[in-house]
């Protein structure tokens, strides 16, 4: 537990910091920044589709798949920080 929340409600709290960032980067951008619409498009489906079946994966098997697969994915992460770092 941190911060009195378990860790499938910290991940739900962070998605929604995410989204909020991300919101603030969007207006950011469109003003300043000449956008590639379409790929920008394609990464939003994309990402929806992800976080639609990560949340339902994470409903439907609870606290512990989501542990598992956070710390799978930071695992992978650091090996590849590790490659380019040092191995490149």
């Amino acid at each position: 537990r941190f911060l009195g929340m378990d860790f499938l409600r910290a991940s739900v709290t962070a998605k929604i910091l995410n989204v909020a960032t991300n919101a603030a980067a969007i207006s950011f951008f469109v003003g300043n920044v000449e956008l590639l619409w379409k790929l920008a498009a394609v990464m939003a489906v994309c990402n929806l589709a992800g976080a639609l079946l990560g949340s339902r994966m994470a409903l439907k098997h609870g606290v512990v798949f989501v542990r598992k697969m956070f710390l799978a994915v930071v695992t992978v992460l650091i090996a590849r920080l590790a490659y380019d770092t040092f191995l490149r």
